[in-house]
């Protein structure tokens, strides 16, 4: 049996984490479910009219205003651990149906970095967020994205800021 490179890689890096007694090195200001969970306000910008942006989700629906809330999105339970959870997202505006949000979780991207995402579990469409926090807020960038074949050259990214507001 020949192994390809990758496989040799991947061989190599479970070796050496066997190997390695040592705790993961933390990081200063890594979030945490407390720091982050909270209201927001989503600041304007390009991505609210562009053109492109509107080919895979309507933004008018995007709400102005969000809570990342401290608790695990009901309904979910056999795609989320304690580790690596779904947590709720809440919206000021009320929706007539669950598919007309875009939001419905936040998740830290992996247990290592300080980057969030916020999006819809499973979704093959739409809008979604990948955000750091700097200082009180959260920036990072809004993106459609779609699953149909032949499109990815016609998604949109752009940046976006959420300001921490007073929570309703």
């Amino acid at each position: 049996m020949r192994l390809s490179s990758p496989g040799l890689t991947l061989m190599g890096l479970l070796v050496a984490s066997t190997l390695s007694c040592s705790p993961p090195p933390t990081r200063t200001g890594q979030l945490d479910t407390e720091t982050v969970a909270g209201c927001y306000s989503l600041a304007d910008g390009r991505w609210r009219t562009d053109s492109l942006a509107k080919l895979f989700f309507s933004y008018y629906r995007i709400p102005t205003e969000i809570k990342l809330r401290s608790t695990k999105l009901r309904g979910w339970d056999p795609i989320q651990t304690e580790s690596t959870p779904l947590l709720a997202v809440e919206t000021r505006e009320k929706s007539a149906s669950y598919s007309s949000v875009p939001f419905h979780f936040w998740q830290r991207l992996r247990r290592e970095t300080d980057s969030i995402y916020v999006g819809t579990p499973l979704a093959s469409g739409g809008v979604a967020m990948n955000l750091v926090r700097v200082g009180s807020t959260l920036q990072g960038k809004i993106f459609s994205f779609t699953d149909s074949p032949g499109s990815s050259d016609l998604l949109a990214s752009f940046p976006i800021t959420l300001r921490r507001i007073e929570c309703w």
